[in-house]
C-alpha cells in the first residue's frame, strides 16, 4: 500500500492513526478505489455512490480508459480541466478520483445540486449548459444523465453500508427542462 497515498487521502482529511486507518482498509475490504472515492467523497461533500456511479458511466471502471474526446482514467477528466484541477498524472487513479470529485463538487454547488444539469455539464461542459439555458438537446449527454441517474438510484436504494453514507446534501435526481441561469 503506497503511504503517499493513504497520507493525502487517509489519514490528513479523515484525521485517523495508522491504527484506525488499518482497520478502516480492512473493513473496506482493502479495494484502492473503493477508499478513494470514499476519501475524496469526505473531502468535498459528494455522495460516494454518485461518484462511483459517474465512474461505472465514464470509464466503467477503467484507470487507462481514454475516449475518443481526449478525456482520461476513471472519471475520464480532459487534460485542461485535469491541469486545473492540479492533477500531475491524470491515469492515477487516487488523483483522477479526487479531481473528478472536485470538479463534481463545483458543479453540484454551480446547479444548486440539481443532478440533471450537473451530470449534463461534467458530460458536456459548463459552457453548454450556459449556451442552452437547460440540459443540452443531446442525445449522448441524455443518454449519460438517464444512465447515471439509474445507476445512482440503484445504489441509493441498496441496504446501508460502509460506501453509501450520506456526505454533504443529496442532489435532485430530476432532469431540468427549466431554463438555467448563471448566477
Amino acid at each position: 500500500m503506497n503511504d503517499v497515498f493513504w497520507n493525502a487521502y487517509v489519514l490528513e482529511p479523515l484525521l485517523l492513526t495508522s491504527w484506525q486507518a488499518r482497520r478502516f482498509r480492512k473493513m473496506l475490504g482493502g479495494g484502492m478505489r473503493q477508499v478513494g472515492v470514499l476519501c475524496a467523497a469526505a473531502r468535498y461533500a459528494v455522495d460516494p455512490d454518485l461518484v462511483t456511479s459517474v465512474i461505472a458511466a465514464e470509464s466503467n471502471f477503467d484507470p487507462k480508459a481514454v475516449s475518443r474526446r481526449n478525456a482520461r482514467g476513471l472519471m475520464q477528466l480532459l487534460p485542461q480541466t485535469a491541469a486545473r484541477l492540479g492533477v500531475r498524472n491524470i491515469f492515477d487513479p487516487a488523483e483522477n478520483i479526487n479531481a473528478g470529485t472536485q470538479y463534481l463538487s463545483e458543479l453540484l454547488k454551480r446547479y444548486d445540486n440539481n443532478l440533471a444539469l450537473t451530470l449534463a455539464a461534467y458530460n458536456a461542459g459548463p459552457q453548454t449548459i450556459q449556451r442552452y439555458g437547460r440540459v443540452p438537446p443531446f442525445r449522448e449527454t441524455q443518454t449519460y444523465i438517464r444512465k447515471v441517474g439509474r445507476s445512482y438510484a440503484q445504489r441509493k436504494s441498496r441496504a446501508p453500508n460502509a460506501t453509501s453514507a450520506k456526505i454533504g446534501s443529496s442532489p435532485t435526481i430530476a432532469p431540468s427542462r427549466a431554463p438555467y441561469s448563471q448566477p
